[in-house]
């Protein structure tokens, strides 16, 4: 996209020699063009620089919180089927509900969960109750394939609460797609939850 904006800036005459344009349209292609070019230079500082919202490509510039993401403790992370079922009887020995969040490092939407409601304080908090197991289906492979099959999940982000004991899904609680914080609180209200 930053590459498309300077190309888009050459092509308005943004890097042209620096002559008064005559006419309105000249005025208004030349302010386009460096702005395209501002704006592409700026994507590609921000690629370099590990950002990945165009809409904010010089984020990784500001001081990042120290808790943007689950704490260790709070979670595990799979792989695999039996890597699954070893989490989930773990869970079902501490008696606690459990969350599996299917989730990949290309999945856009995954982040923008993982920044805006799991780091939440409201649901940290919350959260605190509950065994997280992150199905991580980052690359395509029979086990990642075995792992969605099992719940029926089409691809991430999909989140699925787990009663304790018999470890059966919460029925209505499952969440594919974009989640608010709203949302994902009412989710960890549910009765057969017992965090309230």
């Amino acid at each position: 996209w930053g590459a498309l904006g300077i190309g888009l800036a050459i092509f308005l005459g943004a890097t042209d020699r620096p002559r008064l344009p005559t006419n309105l349209a000249a005025k208004l292609a030349k302010a386009a063009g460096v702005i395209a070019l501002i704006y592409g230079s700026t994507l590609i500082v921000g690629f370099a620089g590990g950002a990945d919202d165009p809409l904010r490509p010089l984020a990784f510039l500001r001081a990042v919180p120290q808790q943007t993401r689950l704490e260790p403790e709070f979670h595990t992370r799979v792989t695999t089927s039996s890597a699954l079922d070893d989490a989930l009887h773990r869970a079902r020995d501490s008696r606690r509900p459990v969350l599996i969040e299917f989730t990949a490092d290309w999945c856009a939407t995954c982040k923008s969960i993982e920044k805006t409601v799991f780091a939440d304080p409201a649901v940290r908090a919350r959260l605190e109750s509950v065994s997280v197991i992150r199905a991580d289906v980052t690359r395509s492979s029979a086990d990642t394939a075995e792992l969605m099959r099992r719940y029926g999940v089409v691809g991430p982000p999909t989140l699925i609460f787990l009663r304790p004991g018999d470890g059966g899904e919460v029925t209505g609680s499952r969440s594919i797609g974009e989640l608010t914080v709203e949302q994902m609180l009412q989710r960890l209200n549910f009765k057969p939850l017992n965090l309230s």
